[in-house]
């Protein structure tokens, strides 16, 4: 299956379903989500257990909804999440794979430049995930090949920033 995208702050809905039998009995069914083994979300015996920024949707457990949905999304939410759904004696997983994203932002704080004489400008690009942006410097529309580029740094947020 595809990934899931979310940009970064952003809401997301991991979705996850199930047949439902012609009468739904609460007593034989359990939930539960997980992030690479540790427990997300869980609905056991009526009782919705849900870590802080997630959520379940009880009222649609009877109509095979088990869908997940994530708070402000940061980038250690990315990563393959597990849907366990037991309806006594089935069982049932599913699995799908969260992508956080964070666009660029990019800024080249004005400078004057000296007519025949070497320059540099910084070009500042922050805030971006994941690591591996592309930066191409363009001299009157052609790209500049001598440019060189150091490794992205990361950020407390797990976000990256780049200064060329």
């Amino acid at each position: 299956p595809s990934p899931v995208r979310a940009a970064l702050g952003s809401d997301v809905r991991l979705p996850c379903t199930f047949s439902v039998r012609e009468r739904f009995e609460i007593s034989k069914f359990y939930l539960a989500w997980s992030l690479g083994g540790l427990r997300v979300a869980e609905y056991v015996k009526g009782q919705n257990i849900s870590q802080r920024g997630s959520a379940l949707f009880p009222e649609e457990l009877s109509r095979g909804n088990c869908s997940l949905l994530l708070r402000q999304v940061a980038v250690p939410d990315g990563g393959r999440y597990t849907c366990t759904v037991i309806y006594t004696p089935d069982k049932e997983q599913k699995q799908l794979e969260l992508q956080v994203t964070a666009a660029p932002r990019v800024s080249i704080p004005r400078k004057a430049g000296v007519l025949n004489a070497a320059s540099s400008f910084p070009c500042h690009v922050w805030g971006f995930y994941p690591w591996d942006v592309t930066v191409t410097w363009l001299r009157d529309g052609r790209v500049l090949t001598d440019a060189t580029r150091p490794a992205p740094q990361r950020n407390p947020d797990g976000t990256f920033n780049l200064t060329l």
